[in-house]
């Protein structure tokens, strides 16, 4: 693909950009930009051109000549060379019939330049550590990931302050007919809920103690262990919601499940069928979204992402304080 003119048009900056016969041509520049290691970029490059036999770059040069590089390649490198070739030969593990597709959004740190925060905005803490107090730049990225296949199907940076809910509905335009979207307790609001079913997708979603009045009850131990339930938008968001095209009213079904430690969590689904899908079944069902937690923990340690002390927890320090109570959790 990378060799491709037409690949090479539709991602670079200007129609000038990679014209002439240079040692940084484009495909190079795209297989150093995929590459990712803890040796510098200047190192890097020198025992990459040394094995190739030809003069060296510096790494300024690197940096110009990836600027012209459009952000656009790497999607399209994904969805073409990952995405497709992993379920072109229909291969690809289901559970019970379903993709199973993880949605988890997670706070980075970025460079603190003006044009970024520009971009991405801040968000400020307060700290005794010098390092950490004040404002600094963040962007909320939000993945889309096969967690039984191990495939991002799409993934977006959002700003500092972006709505988790609102980068998840944009991945539904990366589902289709089939996909189970499963997702922690920060999502199961009624946009979510209803925008899922509204695109023809099935979800169960982690409920907090804070969420609808049923899972609140479940957690407290009261009531059955499945309950099906009619629920509706806040009233002060039910004119926005309608605006959308979202019904007015949502049936679903809530599911108390029991953890190794004696702990209650209640879930939110749009698998109301109790004889097809079992409200022991959930407990094996939701613990698989663990591998969408993996990924952000592979993905920030190839990178060097993370959060700085004293600033939001990370994903993976998250989960790490619960490693054992669902079935295939994985910690990073």
């Amino acid at each position: 693909m990378i060799h491709n003119d037409g690949f090479k048009a539709r991602h670079r900056r200007k129609a000038t950009d990679f014209t002439r016969a240079r040692s940084l041509v484009f495909p190079l520049i795209v297989m150093l930009a995929l590459r990712k290691g803890v040796k510098s970029m200047q190192m890097t490059l020198n025992e990459w051109f040394d094995g190739m036999g030809l003069p060296g770059v510096t790494a300024s040069a690197y940096s110009q000549a990836r600027h012209r590089l459009k952000h656009t390649a790497f999607i399209e490198l994904n969805q073409e060379a990952v995405v497709k070739v992993c379920y072109q030969d229909g291969g690809h593990r289901l559970f019970r019939g379903f993709r199973v597709l993880g949605v988890d959004g997670s706070k980075i740190r970025l460079p603190e330049t003006a044009d970024i925060t520009a971009d991405f905005g801040q968000i400020r803490y307060g700290s005794q550590n010098p390092e950490v107090d004040g404002a600094h730049t963040w962007a909320l990225a939000s993945v889309l990931y096969d967690v039984l296949n191990h495939a991002a199907l799409d993934a977006s940076l959002g700003k500092a302050k972006a709505y988790e809910v609102g980068l998840a509905v944009a991945h539904l335009a990366h589902t289709r007919p089939g996909d189970l979207l499963l997702t922690d307790r920060n999502y199961p609001s009624y946009h979510w809920l209803a925008s899922a079913a509204h695109a023809g997708r099935d979800f169960v979603s982690r409920c907090s103690a804070k969420s609808f009045a049923t899972a609140r009850a479940m957690l407290r131990g009261e009531g059955s262990d499945s309950q099906t339930a009619t629920i509706k938008p806040d009233p002060g968001r039910r004119r926005e919601l309608a605006a959308l095209g979202l019904p007015a009213t949502l049936t679903v079904r809530f599911v108390r499940v029991t953890l190794a430690t004696g702990e209650f969590e209640g879930l939110v689904t749009s698998l109301l069928d109790e004889t097809l899908y079992p409200t022991a079944m959930f407990l094996e069902l939701y613990g698989l979204r663990g591998g969408v937690e993996g990924f952000y923990g592979r993905l920030k340690t190839r990178l060097g992402l993370g959060t700085s002390p004293g600033g939001p927890p990370s994903r993976c320090a998250r989960i790490s304080t619960r490693p054992s109570t669902w079935p295939g959790w994985r910690r990073c």
